[in-house]
């Protein structure tokens, strides 16, 4: 299989949470493993750390087996996987999900139930409160290491470590996300916040460090010696990079090229010797050149052009190394982002689009399907409006919002007089105050109108015996 048919089939894990007011997020990577649910907004900026799920994979059966035995409320959860080359339509989800219930039909279509991938006694254990055995820790391994009782003196633990996804974080080397910091001093009790993070000390042990955050970056005194030039301090305080390597003395008698960063969550400098620095020879499609490669490894900021996104569309982004991440940084400033819009609008056109199998509760033919998906327009009857009435109506989509478009009459015959609107003219008045419109003659109804109804049937009636009254005049 090509990368480029891997891709195509690569599908991405979104995430609903009560608790995130139903903010349609992507699943983090490493939840994968440790079923620790870690969430992103679903940017650019974080496309390397989505959770993809390839063809024939068990990604799902490891994550969800393992969320379940993590999670204390994994009902406060909804999942859903979308293929990644539609990720730039999630604001169609998005709707969708402001109401779920007039949506089920449609959202069936990409929700993924946790129970379809445990096995039924890892079932029976969640329901019944019972521990899975796990597997025994290597007696070597870091998290043996680690001094908990010192930790515990800080008002850490490693259960609130655990739930925060911060325990993966520093057991593979890397810092924590920021940490309540609780301790005493001579007495005096000390509350602050930081990262923490391990390096190995002498005698094999483990040092624990510790950033604490500062109010605001400190650029006028030595770092590791050197006091940074007043092109680095603009820098950092304008991108957060210094933009060029630092001679800095990161070991007492020697002097090291570093790029420096600024690490925004705790306002402190970081520091990566160049000679540390490896940047690929690819980034998003694109070959560099030595000279690019060179720029990027010396801090520089580069432009790069025609970068293909994980969903197949070109971009263009500036490209700088991040000391504090450890890895490069996307930005987009000054950029115009619809340069490739035409382009990528046909590519969709032509390839992939929201088809969906029902409209609004109307079943859709295989034909419907066909001639919407080629930009016809279709006849839908029995759609539903918010309070169940049925309704129909010609429907078109609308490339350029990737969404379906309602007219009364059909568009392609009789564009002088189509007026997009929601439904048919006899359901007009039916579906606006079903759907909250009101007027005169609507403003007190409280019961849904039926189908061609224009007004309420007490209305109707009332009007109907005043003209009996009427024709009984002399």
């Amino acid at each position: 299989m090509d990368e480029k048919q891997k891709k195509e089939e690569q599908k991405v894990l979104l995430v609903v949470a009560k608790t995130d007011n139903n903010q349609l997020k992507v699943v983090h990577k490493s939840s994968a493993k440790t079923g620790i649910m870690k969430s992103l907004l679903p940017s650019i900026e974080n496309l390397e750390d989505f959770m993809k799920i390839e063809k024939h994979s068990n990604m799902l059966e490891t994550f969800f087996t393992n969320f379940m035995h993590q999670c204390k409320n994994p009902t406060d959860f909804r999942f859903y996987h979308l293929p990644a080359a539609l990720l730039d339509k999630l604001d169609i989800l998005q709707d969708m999900l402001k109401s779920p219930e007039e949506n089920k039909d449609f959202l069936a279509q990409y929700e993924v139930k946790p129970e379809d991938y445990i096995k039924p006694e890892q079932q029976v254990e969640q329901k019944t409160g019972t521990e899975p055995e796990l597997p025994k820790e290597q007696p070597n391994s870091l998290e043996n290491r680690i001094d908990w009782e010192q930790l515990a003196r800080l008002g850490i633990n490693r259960e609130s470590l655990e739930q925060s996804g911060d325990l993966k974080a520093i057991l593979s080397g890397n810092k924590s996300g920021l940490v309540a910091i609780d301790t005493q001093v001579e007495g005096i009790p000390i509350s602050t916040q930081g990262r923490i993070y391990f390096q190995e000390g002498e005698n094999g042990k483990l040092d624990l460090k510790i950033d604490c955050c500062r109010r605001e970056p400190v650029l006028d005194l030595p770092f590791h010696g050197t006091l940074l030039s007043e092109e680095a301090q603009k820098n950092i305080l304008a991108n957060g990079n210094a933009g060029h390597p630092v001679n800095l003395s990161l070991k007492e008698g020697e002097t090291t090229a570093c790029l420096v960063s600024l690490d925004k969550l705790t306002n402190n400098l970081v520091a990566v010797p160049v000679n540390d620095i490896l940047i690929p020879h690819e980034i998003k499609g694109v070959t560099l050149t030595p000279e690019l490669q060179k720029q990027l490894t010396e801090g520089g900021k580069v432009l790069v052009e025609g970068m293909t996104s994980q969903w197949n569309t070109l971009f263009d982004g500036y490209i700088q190394y991040n000391a504090a991440k450890e890895k490069l940084d996307f930005t987009f400033d000054g950029l115009d982002r619809n340069r490739y819009k035409a382009q990528t609008q046909q590519q969709m056109a032509d390839q992939k689009i929201f088809i969906p199998k029902k409209l609004l509760g109307a079943e859709l033919t295989p034909e419907q399907q066909k001639k919407f998906r080629e930009g016809g327009t279709i006849y839908v009857q029995g759609m539903k409006d918010k309070q169940g009435q049925p309704f129909n109506a010609y429907v078109k989509m609308n490339f350029d919002k990737a969404k379906p478009e309602f007219f009364k009459w059909n568009p392609d015959k009789t564009r002088s007089a189509a007026k997009e609107v929601t439904p048919t003219a006899e359901h007009k008045t039916q579906v606006a105050v079903n759907n909250g419109a009101t007027d005169e003659t609507t403003k007190n109804v409280k019961e849904p109108l039926k189908a061609n109804a224009q007004q309420p049937v007490q209305t109707q009636a009332a009007k109907g015996e005043k003209k009996k009254v009427k024709s009984r005049k002399i």
